[in-house]
């Protein structure tokens, strides 16, 4: 039996200031070029596994995944 057979409905729940930086999120972005508190809130969504962080030569991307469902 696969895991997605008993596991129906899996949702990560979000706050409203992630749930407003995941919107901003659909297309790649410098880490650099958000607000301190903003660069702290995507650090939590990476965790969750919500937020996609690519390192690059001397800058770091961050793209939303697009396939998480959040309420």
């Amino acid at each position: 039996m696969k895991i997605n057979e008993l596991v129906q409905d899996f949702v990560i729940h979000t706050t409203n200031e992630e749930k407003a930086l995941l919107a901003k999120l659909k297309e790649v972005k410098r880490l650099n070029d958000f607000l301190e508190r903003d660069q702290e809130v995507i650090r939590n969504l990476i965790n969750k596994s919500l937020v996609k962080r690519i390192d690059q030569k001397d800058k770091t991307l961050v793209v939303a995944n697009g396939s998480a469902k959040t309420i």
